[in-house]
């Protein structure tokens, strides 16, 4: 039996920081990716209220759809790197991260080796 914790064993927890990353509300200044965020997060916050498994499964099916949206978008400033990052390792409590040759990391490291 494995230690780790699945995606949806983390969706159903309540988030350990309880803190959410805040974006810009105005939705003609917010990127397409800020606004796949601001979907996720009213979802995530859905979740925590769902006890029967079909909708948990449901609504975590459609977390993942958004984050998958986000990765394939490109960023246009920090503030969506870390809206996507943010969102897809559940701030860092999600074990089921991308490969290394994943989306995301590609994304990093050009954002890293641009400063």
């Amino acid at each position: 039996m494995s230690n780790q914790i699945s995606r949806r064993t983390l969706l159903t927890a309540v988030p350990a920081s309880g803190v959410a990353l805040a974006l810009p509300t105005d939705a003609q200044t917010a990127t397409p990716i800020q606004r796949l965020y601001e979907q996720w997060l009213v979802l995530w916050d859905e979740v925590e209220n769902l006890s029967a498994d079909d909708q948990i499964d449901r609504a975590t099916d459609r977390l993942i759809a958004l984050e998958n949206q986000m990765i394939e978008l490109p960023s246009q400033c920090t503030a969506d790197l870390a809206a996507k990052i943010a969102a897809y390792t559940r701030w860092g409590d999600c074990p089921e991260l991308p490969q290394p040759g994943g989306l995301l990391w590609e994304e990093l490291r050009m954002q890293i080796a641009r400063s």
